[in-house]
Parts: C-alpha cells; sequence; structure tokens
C-alpha cells in the first residue's frame, strides 16, 4: 500500500490539494444516504402500527421526510459524480501534458530506446487508463466505502444479528469474487493495453509508409495487422467487462438468500409485526444501496489490482530525471570551434562501438564534410557533436571547455537539417518560427530566412503568404521545398553551428546548387559540419573526413586541418 500511496502522490502531484474537496462532497452524500434509510423503520413502524391513531398525519409526515430525504441524496449524488469525472478528466488533461514535457526532456539516448508507438501508447490509452481505472477506482472506492460504513453502522445499531449476517455475507462473496477474479482481471488488463500499443504502431506505421504501400499494392499488410490487434484487443476488453459483472450478481444472490432468511426468522419471532415489517423494510431499503455500493467496492478493487502496473509505469516516467531546456540565445562572442580528442560510443544495448577513437576538429566559421556508406557512424557522430549523445569515452571540447554536463545548452546553440525534415499541419510561419506568435518584426525575419533558403518564389505563390497551411507532415510542398524550410527554420533561429544530414538527397541539380551556395555563404555566421554520400555536396567543404566502420579518417586528395 505504501508503494501504491507514493506511486500516487507522484502522479497526482499538486491536483492532490482538490481531494479533500471530493472526499468533503462523498462524505455529504453518505450522510444523505444514513439520513434517508434511517427513516424507513419509524415510516413503516408507524404505517402498519396495530393500534393507529385515528386521523394521525404521523405516516404522511414520515413519509414525505423519506422522500425528500432520498430525493436530495439524488441531486447531491448526481453533483458528486459531475464532480468526481470533472476532477478525474482535468487530471488526465494536466497529466498528459506533464508526461509529454518529461519525455521531450530526456537525453536522446531515451528516445532511441523507447519506441514511438511505445510512448504514443502510454501519453494516450496508458493515461486514460489510469484516469479510468486507478483513479476513478480509488474515488468511487472511496465514496461507495463511505457508504457502507455508515449504512452497515446503523443497521448493527437497528439489528445487530440481521446486520452481522449480512456483512459476513457481503464480506465473505466480495472475498471470494475477487479471489477468483483478481488474476484475469490482471492479465487480461495487460493484454489490453500491448494490444493497443500495437494498434498504434500499425496506424503510424501505415500512415508513414502510405505512398509506398499504395504503389506496391500492400495496404493490406497493415488491414490485416491491425485488424487482427484490434480483434485481440476486443476480445480482452469483452472478457474484461464481463469479469467486472459477476461481483453484482453474486451479491445479489446472496443478500436475497438473507432477506428470505430473514423474513421465515422474523415470522417466528415473538416480535410484533410492525417491529418485524419495520426491521426488514429498513433492510430492504439498505439492501438497494448496499449491493450496488458493495459490487463497486469489489470492482473497484479488482480494477485497482489490474491496472496497479500503469501507475507503476506511469510514476516512473514522472521520476525520471529531466532538465530544463535553456532559452535559445547568441551568448558566444564568436562562432563555435568542436574538437573530439579520441571519442567513442557504445549504445546502452550494444556490445560494439558505434564509433572508436575518433579525432575531429572543426575550426570557427569553416565548413567540414563527413562521408561514408550506411551504417558506418554517420549519425551517431552527428548525435555526438550536436550533443545529444555523450562520450562513453574521449572528450568532445567546444571553444577549448570539455562538454560535459552542460550538453543541453549547447545543443541551442546548433541547428540540425534532416533527411527528411518533421513539418506540421500548421501555417508556413509556424513551421518555421516553431512558434505561436505573430508580428511585423517577426514576419519579416521569416521572409529573410526564407530568402537565404532560396523559398522566396515559394512565398510568393502561395496565396495566404506565411498563413497558408502545409498540409499534414508538409506534404503540399516538393521534397527539395521540405528540405530548403529546414534550413530556413535554422537561418531564422540563428543557430551558430549548422549539421546537414544528407540535407539535399531529394533535391534537384539546380536546387542543390543553390543550396551549397547557400552554404558557402553560412560561413561568415555560422560553423557547419556537412554529413552526406553526395560529391557535389562536399563542395564548400574547407575538409573532408571518410568513416568506416566507427572510425574516422581524412581523405587524401583534400586539405585537412590538422
Amino acid at each position: 500500500m505504501s508503494g501504491l500511496w507514493r506511486d500516487l502522490v507522484t502522479v497526482l502531484d499538486d491536483q492532490l490539494r482538490r481531494v479533500p474537496w471530493v472526499v468533503g462532497l462523498m462524505l455529504t452524500a453518505a450522510a444523505l444516504d444514513l439520513l434517508g434509510v434511517s427513516l424507513i423503520a419509524p415510516f413503516v413502524g408507524s404505517a402498519f402500527s396495530t393500534a393507529p391513531q385515528p386521523g394521525s398525519s404521523t405516516p404522511v409526515w414520515l413519509g414525505l421526510a423519506v422522500l425528500s430525504a432520498f430525493a436530495v441524496r439524488a441531486a447531491a449524488g448526481f453533483y458528486l459524480q459531475r464532480a468526481m469525472v470533472r476532477f478525474s478528466d482535468h487530471h488526465r488533461a494536466l497529466l498528459m501534458a506533464r508526461m509529454l514535457k518529461r519525455y521531450l526532456q530526456q537525453p536522446w539516448v531515451f528516445h532511441l530506446q523507447r519506441s514511438e508507438a511505445e510512448l504514443t501508447n502510454t501519453l494516450l490509452y496508458e493515461v486514460a487508463l489510469y484516469s479510468g481505472n486507478v483513479l476513478n477506482a480509488l474515488l468511487r472506492l472511496l465514496s461507495d466505502g463511505l457508504v457502507l460504513l455508515a449504512l452497515g453502522l446503523f443497521l448493527v445499531y437497528l439489528s445487530p444479528p440481521v446486520a452481522l449476517a449480512m456483512g459476513l455475507l457481503i464480506g465473505a462473496t466480495v472475498l471470494l469474487v475477487n479471489v477468483a477474479t483478481r488474476r484475469p482481471m490482471r492479465r487480461n488488463a495487460e493484454r489490453i493495453v500491448r494490444r493497443y500499443e500495437r494498434v498504434v504502431q500499425t496506424v503510424n506505421n501505415s500512415l508513414a509508409a502510405l505512398k509506398q504501400a499504395r504503389v506496391l499494392g500492400s495496404q493490406q499488410l497493415f488491414c490485416r495487422r491491425l485488424e487482427q490487434a484490434a480483434a485481440e484487443q476486443a476480445e480482452a476488453t469483452a472478457l474484461q467487462n464481463a469479469l467486472q459483472t459477476v461481483p453484482r450478481s453474486a451479491l445479489e444472490l446472496a443478500v436475497v438468500a438473507l432477506m428470505l432468511g430473514a423474513a421465515v426468522w422474523a415470522g417466528q419471532s415473538p416480535e410484533s409485526v410492525a417491529a418485524a415489517m419495520a426491521t426488514l423494510g429498513t433492510f430492504g431499503v439498505a439492501s438497494i444501496r448496499l449491493i450496488p455500493a458493495a459490487t463497486s467496492v469489489a470492482n473497484q478493487i479488482n480494477l485497482l489490482r489490474a491496472n496497479r502496473p500503469v501507475l507503476s509505469r506511469l510514476a516512473a516516467d514522472l521520476r525520471l530525471p529531466a532538465t530544463e531546456m535553456p532559452a535559445s540565445s547568441r551568448t558566444a562572442e564568436r562562432l563555435p570551434e568542436v574538437i573530439l580528442d579520441r571519442v567513442s560510443y557504445t549504445y546502452p544495448d550494444s556490445q560494439a562501438p558505434a564509433l572508436h577513437d575518433v579525432r575531429l576538429r572543426i575550426e570557427p566559421g569553416s565548413c567540414c564534410g563527413i562521408v561514408g556508406p550506411s551504417g558506418s557512424g554517420k549519425s551517431t557522430l552527428g548525435d555526438l557533436v550536436l550533443g545529444l549523445l555523450s562520450p562513453t569515452a574521449g572528450v568532445m571540447k567546444v571553444d577549448g571547455v570539455p562538454l560535459t554536463d552542460d550538453t543541453l545548452a549547447w545543443t541551442r546553440r546548433c541547428a540540425y537539417i534532416p533527411q527528411d525534415p518533421c513539418l506540421f499541419h500548421d501555417s508556413l510561419r509556424t513551421n518555421v518560427t516553431l512558434d505561436d506568435r505573430s508580428g511585423p518584426a517577426l514576419d519579416e525575419a521569416v521572409r529573410e530566412a526564407l530568402n537565404k533558403a532560396a523559398l522566396g518564389t515559394l512565398l510568393e505563390e502561395l496565396p495566404r503568404g506565411l498563413d497558408e497551411p502545409l498540409g499534414d507532415r508538409g506534404q503540399r510542398l516538393s521534397g527539395g521545398q521540405r528540405q530548403r524550410l529546414a534550413i530556413a527554420r535554422a537561418l531564422f533561429h540563428q543557430r551558430e553551428f549548422l549539421v546537414f544530414d544528407e540535407a539535399t538527397s531529394a533535391l534537384d541539380a539546380s536546387t542543390e546548387r543553390d543550396i551549397i551556395s547557400a552554404i558557402s555563404d553560412l560561413r561568415s555566421s555560422a560553423t557547419v559540419l556537412v554529413i552526406t554520400h553526395r560529391e557535389a555536396l562536399l563542395a564548400p567543404c574547407d575538409v573532408v573526413y571518410e568513416i568506416r566502420d566507427g572510425s574516422l579518417s581524412p581523405l587524401a586528395d583534400r586539405q585537412v586541418v590538422a
């Protein structure tokens, strides 16, 4: 229980302060339940009295009091349910934002080890599972537990033997049902989570490969996989819902048997008929609330046990160490010099190093080229230079200072222009600035960056100019235009160190020449590293290195910086 509480406090965070208010509503609802049930015995006793007073209005007033109490309880129940759902859903929205922020603050190696589908599944599905099957379960457990406690104590006061029998019967039934359904519900909950993750992964893959799949006629692969994963999830969900009906059926059967036994016992007791009817009437009305409450308690306990791993995973991810990204700014007095001194890097899940004993010097304002075949370590080297990865051996220096814990500050001085840049279904302005702001000065800076990246013609052709939406993943642009937009993004943010990773692979020859010219012009404002396999893109480079099997060496026919 201490582990559950610790995880819950971690996930709830500052929302924990709102819990007492919800608990106060629960106590009010339980008190109204108790008031309504406690008025049943006097009402039934008065109505079935063997010596009623002629013209007495007592039964009428008691009846109206009972009706009023239950009407107020119904209104309170509506308000309580609304408050609980509002609290749960509001917390779910905040939790999704907290989880996303924590993931975005993680080191790059974290994202190399955790798949996009896994993180998406956690953000969208596991957070929803926690909200519905952990937080809501705890709130319902507390609410219905208070009702059970209040009514149970009153029934003990009214008739200890019947109350004791009912308590033992309900407790034994709940215990047996929990023992019988605990393992199936936990296994099923894990199956549902994993199948949903497969659904997300299949959908992501199918949309990412849409063009290739259509051309090759391979759409059925994704359709079959999605249908299988969704069907398995539906099967597990159906079984889970069916298992949740078991406690109610078992409790209804047990309580009906108890009430029949109590009726036989009451008929043979020396008590008056009115007293027996009052007692049985009170227990009968109490059962209307006790059975759903006890059923809910049993179900919520099972839900908590089945979804306990979800809470643990969310809490563990929220405890991941994270560092705030510093504000983007140009603080250096000169362009950066980058040195890799006998740097090696081995991925956490690998035995062989991806880079071995790399020595590299990139002078301020220079353009350095890296060439090599696929799988040779080019991307790993680029990630190291960008500060996304830290060397497992050796040291990286920026302006003569070893880069240790302050890698994020260095990364914010860099820009990355990849082979397939990430664009959004948003305006051209937002895709360049990565910001929601606008204004004359900002728009002028955006236009200047677009012109430097040879996108001025595109801007003139768009009907809405900077406000023109680019479509999902920038699908309204050609491959070359998407890459030039990534260059404009780097130019707009005035980064001092630019890494071009196969940045012109999708460009035609004419546009490639424009980008090569733009790279040459950048040397006055940035230090540039070009990673490519295209000979043409090496033209503006002052020095070129070749990388093979994780080892770096200068090309013999190019000038090399010592």
